[in-house]
């Protein structure tokens, strides 16, 4: 797949307006015909050297490189040129080729992976890494600061302005940080029976009422066994026992914005999977997963093996512009203790990865009680400072009841 002429045009219009090429993050890769992609690849240099993009340039340089370009093929490029004005949507169909291109060998390498006798499972890894590397490198990661900087602005004044909001998880210990998450890798962390699970539903279905579409991947138990749970907490007195009470639960609206995957297989390239069909078919903006070390991978040891799962989850929060909520176990240890980030279970990089770690903790006297008091602690916050409080878990109603501090006032 290719475009001489976009390419044709692109170059011509730098001849024209050098200042240009600082607009585009195109390489010279990108470029299917080889003499457009040695030009290109020494404007590069040139921009690198902070040097005039120019033919003379261009010809300067050329015999670094192995080509048959005439000088007279050089000035053809410019005088092509009526407007420059339409320069980005050259770019974006030299990078649309590109990429196809790029699809094109990837296909090829995933038919000679078959004949090489992967399983289903491998070729999937494959295909996933392979468009995500080829989506990556659509936007240059190296900025200077002052690019940052600008960005950081126009991010900034987007929120006040009302264009960017957080997504409120209706607990004021997490939304009064900042009014809630954007595009975050949270780890939601807690001992068996201090209400992990149950602090996730009630986090997802608040966000859900909000007109957020949720994801919910529960790897511990089955869709079933999550909507008893939601519906224990939307509906009060429930009785599943009871026939009149599940006929007429058929008219009782949940709402569309809550959508559970149950995932049959624990490998992190099916979970991989799950989360992209989560984004792109439903739309989710925030996905849970239930729990972190009941995906599987293929390294020596489980810690590796968890370091790798957690980047990888980072890298498709990254590429996919999404908040990921991954509850976690926590090392074995003395249940009165308040846990800390040093007790995150097999990796200590599942700290270092995540943007926000919340901690639950319960005294193991009040583990058999019908209401215990759960201390929700936020142990780990890249963006603000560190916070505690108590509230009430109603195990029976699968609920934790929100409450606000008192110095804290609403305006």
């Amino acid at each position: 797949m290719k475009n001489n002429k976009a390419e044709e045009n692109i170059l011509g219009a730098i001849f024209t307006k050098p200042d240009l090429i600082h607009s585009t993050t195109l390489l010279p890769d990108d470029f299917y015909t080889d003499n457009h992609r040695f030009i290109f690849q020494i404007m590069r240099k040139l921009q690198s050297e902070g040097k005039q993009v120019d033919e003379v340039g261009i010809l300067d340089n050329l015999s670094l490189i192995d080509n048959d370009i005439e000088p007279y093929y050089l000035t053809s490029f410019r005088e092509k040129i009526v407007s420059t004005s339409n320069f980005p949507e050259w770019c974006d169909v030299v990078k649309e080729n590109s990429n196809i291109r790029k699809m094109n060998f990837l296909t090829y390498d995933i038919q000679k992976q078959i004949e090489a006798g992967k399983t289903v499972s491998e070729l999937k890894n494959i295909m996933l890494e392979g468009v995500e590397e080829i989506q990556s490198g659509e936007k240059s990661k190296i900025k200077s600061l002052n690019e940052v900087k600008n960005e950081m602005i126009i991010n900034k004044l987007d929120i006040l302005e009302g264009k960017i909001s957080y997504i409120k998880t209706g607990f004021d210990i997490i939304d009064h940080l900042r009014g809630g998450f954007n595009i975050d890798y949270v780890l939601l962390a807690g001992r068996p029976s201090t209400g992990k699970t149950t602090f996730a539903i009630n986090w997802a279905l608040n966000m859900a009422k909000n007109g957020v579409n949720i994801g919910f991947i529960p790897l511990e138990s089955h869709s079933i066994n999550l909507c008893e749970r939601i519906v224990k907490q939307e509906i009060d007195g429930f009785n599943f026992n009871d026939k009149q009470y599940l006929e007429g639960l058929r008219d009782y609206d949940l709402g569309n914005h809550f959508f559970i995957d149950d995932t049959f297989g624990e490998d992190i390239g099916k979970i991989e999977e799950s989360m992209h069909l989560l984004v792109t078919k439903y739309g989710c903006k925030v996905i849970f997963i239930d729990y972190l070390q009941l995906i599987s991978g293929k390294e020596e040891t489980r810690n590796l093996e968890i370091s790798k799962i957690s980047r990888r989850l980072v890298r498709f929060r990254k590429t996919h512009g999404i908040t990921l909520v991954a509850l976690s176990q926590l090392k074995r240890g003395d249940e009165a203790k308040e846990p800390e980030l040093s007790d995150l279970r097999d990796s200590g990089s599942l700290e270092q990865d995540a943007d926000v770690v919340v901690m639950l903790h319960c005294n193991p006297k009040e583990k058999e009680q019908i209401i215990r008091d759960v201390k929700v602690s936020i142990k780990k916050y890249r963006e603000g400072a560190l916070d505690s409080m108590n509230l009430p878990f109603y195990t029976e109603k699968s609920y934790f009841e929100d409450r606000k501090k008192s110095y804290r006032i609403d305006f």
